[in-house]
């Protein structure tokens, strides 16, 4: 049985696994804006979208695939 980690990431959409991908490639949102064909405030809201499902606090977080060990309470943060 999968932990809630690995649940996350099977719960995880075509298009936000390519958009993890991009965001572990060190992509910034611009790049990835270019590379979804989507605006820049798209890209940004997509990738805060992203962070919550993942329950992630930082883009680090997001990048890492969600917070370490125990699942924590998603703040708002910068994904910038």
């Amino acid at each position: 049985m999968p932990d809630e980690a690995g649940q996350r990431h099977q719960d995880l959409t075509e298009q936000e696994q390519r958009l993890l991908d991009l965001i572990r490639d060190g992509r910034v949102d611009a790049e990835i804006a270019v590379r979804l064909g989507i605006s820049n405030v798209e890209a940004k809201e997509r990738i805060e979208q992203l962070g919550w499902k993942l329950r992630a606090r930082d883009r680090a977080d997001v990048r890492d695939g969600g917070p370490d060990a125990e699942a924590r309470t998603p703040k708002p943060a910068a994904y910038g």
